[in-house]
Order: C-alpha cells, then sequence, then structure tokens
C-alpha cells in the first residue's frame, strides 16, 4: 500500500482514492477483532492496530497469526513490539522471534553462498 503520482488510474487523485479504498479496508477488518485475525496481510493490520489504540487486538492477532509474521518487515514489527513492551509481553515475542528468525536465515543463506 502506498500512495504514488500514478496508480493506475493516471492521476494523483485516483491514487489517493485507490490508497483511501485499501486503509477503508484495513478499517474494516481491525472494527471485527475475528475478522482482523484472518485479514489476509497480518503485517498491515498489524500496523493498524498498533497505530490506533487497538493494542488488545494487535497482541491477539500476534499471537494468533504468529506463523505468519515476516520478519523482512521490521519497520512494521519493531514499532509494533516496542508498543507491547510492558504490555503484553507474550505478544511482543512472536514480533521479536520473527525478526530474528529472518536474521538468522539470511546469515545462513549467505553463508553459504560464500562457502560454495
Amino acid at each position: 500500500m502506498g500512495l504514488s503520482a500514478d496508480d493506475g488510474s493516471g492521476t494523483v487523485i485516483g491514487a489517493f482514492h485507490h490508497a483511501v479504498g485499501e486503509l477503508g479496508e484495513i478499517a474494516k477488518a481491525a472494527k471485527s477483532h475475528s475478522r482482523s485475525l484472518t485479514f489476509p496481510s497480518p503485517l498491515e493490520v498489524l500496523a493498524f492496530l498498533t497505530s490506533w489504540p487497538g493494542l488488545e487486538k494487535a497482541a491477539s492477532l500476534t499471537l494468533a497469526r504468529a506463523a505468519k509474521l515476516d520478519g523482512d518487515h521490521c519497520e512494521i514489527l519493531t514499532p509494533a513490539a516496542e508498543k507491547l513492551f510492558g504490555k503484553r509481553p507474550f505478544a511482543e515475542t512472536p514480533l521479536l522471534r520473527a525478526m530474528i528468525d529472518f536474521a538468522l536465515r539470511e546469515a545462513r543463506r549467505r553463508c553459504a553462498s560464500i562457502s560454495t
């Protein structure tokens, strides 16, 4: 999701309306706890829930979909973990774990490519 000068519509306004439509989908997902847990992109919902007063739902999402969190998105996971720190420590852990697992996989991949 992002606002660019040309988002298929040819205009900045068209791109804005497209981005607002995407935000509307995220907002709808956050309104319903059960739906937010199954929204296709847990990272988008997590970013939304931690930017609005939705830490309890963000914690639930994190715990329910920990296996789906992509640790390559530290720009979302780090602030979310910081907001959950001390308030919901068990929900913070999967966020940190996703980033650590990603870093370890990347290090192994680089080591393997060097040794071959």
